[in-house]
């Protein structure tokens, strides 16, 4: 019976371990949608595929020791284990592979330049509004209609002097 719950303990460990892995790795890939993952990605599929078709052989090598088929049953059990190990260093490569491509550095740079965009643009907007709200605010304004007038007479000066 000892042999009976620390097969089942060991088998809710490897299904818990699987959904663990499947779930980060489903996180992983939905971050990376670049054709360059696209390989990794349909390893990373094939990979889980064929983890679920371990849950199933498991759930039967399962149904078979609580059947008192347990010296049999258990050996398949111990086989099914030992490739279900592989698999798992498998999906460990395949993730690694995902988290050091240099795409994910290339998204951690975008993030960090978006934010830093935002800032920027919060800054000026806070800018602009003191610039309005002071005396130099009028002063700015004039400026800025003066700079924008020297470029339309300069057109202007450009056009008479061509023709």
């Amino acid at each position: 019976h000892q042999t009976l719950t620390a097969a089942m303990a060991l088998w809710a460990e490897h299904r818990d371990e699987c959904t663990r892995l499947r779930r980060v790795l489903e996180r992983l890939a939905s971050r990376l949608k670049n054709a360059h993952v696209c390989g990794a990605f349909a390893r990373w599929a094939e990979n889980t595929s064929a983890c679920k078709k371990m849950r199933i052989v498991l759930e039967r090598v399962a149904g078979r020791l609580q059947n008192a088929h347990v010296g049999g049953a258990f050996f398949r059990w111990v086989e099914n284990k030992s490739e279900t190990t592989r698999l798992r260093s498998v999906l460990e490569r395949v993730a690694g592979r995902l988290k050091n491509t240099h795409l994910v550095g290339a998204f951690s740079r975008w993030v960090e330049n978006t934010s830093e965009s935002k800032r920027m643009r919060s800054v000026l907007d806070r800018a602009a509004r003191r610039l309005k709200n002071t005396k130099l605010g009028g002063s700015w304004a004039r400026w800025v209609e003066s700079v924008c007038e020297s470029r339309r007479m300069r057109k202007l000066e450009t056009k008479a002097v061509r023709q």
